[in-house]
């Protein structure tokens, strides 16, 4: 583009060579005393002078043609184009820019492009136009523009300098659905760390040769080792340095099935005495391994004594002379011998059989609404065996 701003030196240099072209002799209606020194020259002064203001209004006209040109051909791309000063003035833009701001073009020009950028941006803007400036080289930036007092308009920039070096070309392309993915992005990534980081169960994520990747705050916990000595390790030399043998021989086929792509593996492990079960699978996407540690000391030392309990019920209700039935929401679960001979149903036939099914038809109305009612007294019923007999029964 031509320069609208040449130095002064070069305008004189044109102002005097093209007055020499038009008077090449004094005209003739000169004062009497026109060939005074100081009177020739104020009037060489004079007219140097209106040269130089003709040549810089047409370099000006030259320098507005040219930004229109360089604007009009991409009126209708959909990108906006700016042609700004160093100070970020607004020389020209095309449609698509003036739509993006939402004014008119004849309004936009001669304004600053800074107005419309957010506080938050501004000094990412100012630095882009000193770099631009500054290095003469493409520039980028990403920045946000208030339009109209509405949602910030999210704005990719590219800047290139014009050959004078007082102006640049912007292009302004519209990011704005991609920011706001990428926040969505973010806030997911966020949620799913939280979750990953609070969940009971220690979580373990490696690449699918086994080297570890991430794990959460209760893998460490569980494993009672920290995260920088797991970050990065192996899971086979991980199980070689920290398990017990009896548990590293129990582990290490399995992990070695998982490092050779055998997707789903579950196996449990002793540590530190613990109870540690541990679901591994191997993700179809992205091929990396995710490992599930459950701590279950505290459950399988609850089932033994609960099973233990069961065995101490058991003794006593098998040496008991009365029919014993144990029912869970009103199915069987459970009898005892002496219930087995009296009314002839196995331990397998009787177990998830409804209770009232011992019960003779024309009372089982009375024993579901004493049950309902949460009678505790002893009553009398007719109880039905599996011959078809009838029995009393408390």
């Amino acid at each position: 583009m031509t320069n609208n701003k040449p130095e002064s030196g070069s305008i004189r240099q044109k102002a005097e060579e093209e007055l020499k072209k038009r008077f090449k002799v004094l005209p003739d209606n000169l004062p009497v005393n026109s060939q005074d020194p100081e009177l020739l020259k104020y009037i060489h002064e004079l007219e140097v002078h209106q040269i130089e203001i003709e040549i810089q209004h047409e370099e000006l006209l030259r320098a507005q043609s040219a930004a229109q040109d360089a604007i009009d051909p991409y009126d209708y791309a959909p990108t906006g184009y700016f042609i700004l000063s160093r100070e970020g003035e607004i020389y020209n833009l095309n449609l698509t820019g003036s739509q993006i701001l939402g004014k008119e073009r004849s309004h936009l020009k001669s304004s600053r492009f800074g107005f419309f950028v957010s506080n938050d941006s501004k000094p990412d803007f100012n630095s882009f136009l000193e770099n631009l400036f500054r290095s003469k080289t493409k520039e980028t930036c990403e920045v946000s523009l208030i339009i109209n007092g509405k949602l910030p308009l999210y704005v990719h920039l590219d800047g290139v300098v014009t050959e004078d070096g007082e102006q640049c070309l912007v292009t302004l392309a519209d990011i704005t659905e991609r920011k706001r993915s990428e926040d969505a992005i973010r806030e997911r990534e966020l949620h799913y760390s939280d979750i990953f980081q609070t969940i009971s169960e220690g979580i373990i994520r490696t690449t699918s040769t086994g080297h570890v990747l991430s794990i959460n705050k209760s893998f460490e916990q569980i494993m009672d080792l920290p995260k920088d000595e797991i970050i990065g390790k192996n899971l086979l030399k991980l199980a070689q340095d920290y398990l017990s043998p009896k548990s590293r021989n129990a582990a290490l086929p399995y992990l070695r099935n998982l490092t050779r792509g055998k997707k789903n593996q579950a196996f449990q492990i002793e540590h530190k005495n613990r109870i540690i079960e541990v679901d591994a699978t191997i993700s179809k996407q992205s091929g990396l391994l995710t490992g599930i540690l459950r701590d279950t000391t505290e459950l399988r030392k609850s089932e033994a004594e609960l099973e233990e309990s069961r065995e101490k019920y058991r003794g006593l209700s098998e040496a008991a002379f009365e029919s014993i039935f144990i029912s869970e929401k009103g199915v069987c679960i459970e009898q005892n011998q002496t219930a087995e001979k009296m009314f002839g149903y196995t331990s397998e036939e009787a177990i998830g059989r409804y209770g009232t099914e011992w019960i003779a038809p024309q009372d089982r109305e009375m024993v579901m609404q004493n049950m309902l009612k949460g009678h505790e007294d002893p009553y009398e019923a007719m109880a039905l065996k599996k011959d078809g007999r009838l029995s009393h029964a408390f």
